[in-house]
């Protein structure tokens, strides 16, 4: 049973090996599952039920769960990850984190999505990224990981972003779609089957 009466805001998730979270109406911070996974502390924790998040400071307005970590965003527009290593929850540091981290972020949060690559967006529709890159997901080239958060580069203002497991996806605030990391099976819908580390506006049957 959920340990609050009102319906609570899920993440978008699980995702394979990442804990499922909710928010309730009051802003707390709620997630079950894995082991290590669930930010109690406790690294051989295991809930099938839903269990209090520590250590966040202030009310939650989102959470998103990815490949072995979990974000927070709170009324502040303070980001916490917790999960498995520098490569997930971009606080440079290799070990597991087990308690929610603060980020050092310089900017307003406003919207955020989880994969195998993290994102969040700025007040300004600046899009920063962090995670794995194997194939170009960050936007840049030639490097597996990147550790803490970095700036998009290339991309219109955007208003909303979604991480895959090897592509991301931005609507710009004109209405335009951008895609770019993997793309052999066509993932970046701009009529070519091949990776692209730069974006690449998707062509739309509507433009």
């Amino acid at each position: 049973t959920w340990p609050f009466a009102a319906a609570p805001m899920p993440a978008f998730g699980p995702r394979e090996g990442g804990p499922g979270c909710y928010v309730t109406v009051h802003g707390a911070l709620y997630c079950y599952g894995k082991s290590s996974y669930i930010g109690t502390g406790d690294p051989a924790d295991l809930s099938a039920e839903p269990v209090p998040a520590l250590g966040i400071e202030g009310r939650v307005e989102e959470v998103v769960s990815g490949w072995n970590v979990a974000c927070a965003r709170t009324e502040a527009r303070r980001i916490y990850c917790w999960g498995a290593g520098a490569v997930e929850n971009g606080t440079a540091k290799s070990a597991i984190a087990v308690l929610p981290t603060e980020l050092p972020y310089p900017v307003d949060v406003m919207q955020m999505s989880a994969g195998a690559t993290n994102l969040a967006l700025d007040a300004n529709g600046d899009l920063w990224c962090w995670g794995s890159t194997l194939s170009g997901q960050c936007g840049v080239a030639h490097q597996n990981k990147i550790l803490s958060p970095r700036k998009v580069e290339n991309l219109p203002p955007v208003k909303w972003a979604a991480a895959g497991f090897s592509h991301t996806c931005v609507l710009a605030v004109d209405g335009d779609v951008y895609c770019f990391g993997k793309g052999e099976h066509g993932e970046l819908g701009n009529g070519e089957w091949k990776d692209s580390t730069s974006p690449v506006k998707v062509r739309l049957p509507f433009d």
